[in-house]
């Protein structure tokens, strides 16, 4: 019986499973994207309720900031 060797480039030798171990630290999933989004969700919903209030509020800052 003969095994032969084959060469592996090193980027293949980083998915053994023995090379893993720091590289599931930077896993991200559903599981921790989905409460994140939907945070920002609700950010964007309360901003768009009071969108009035939001845009004279950055007028009257932009009046004062940059009068003539």
């Amino acid at each position: 019986m003969t095994v032969y060797s084959i060469a592996v480039s090193p980027a293949i030798e980083l998915l053994r499973p023995e090379n893993l171990g720091p590289l599931l630290v930077l896993y991200v999933g559903p599981d921790q994207i989905l409460p994140l989004t939907s945070l920002l969700g609700a950010i964007v919903g309360i901003l768009l309720i009071f969108w009035r209030y939001v845009v004279g509020l950055a007028g009257k800052v932009w009046q004062v900031l940059f009068r003539r």
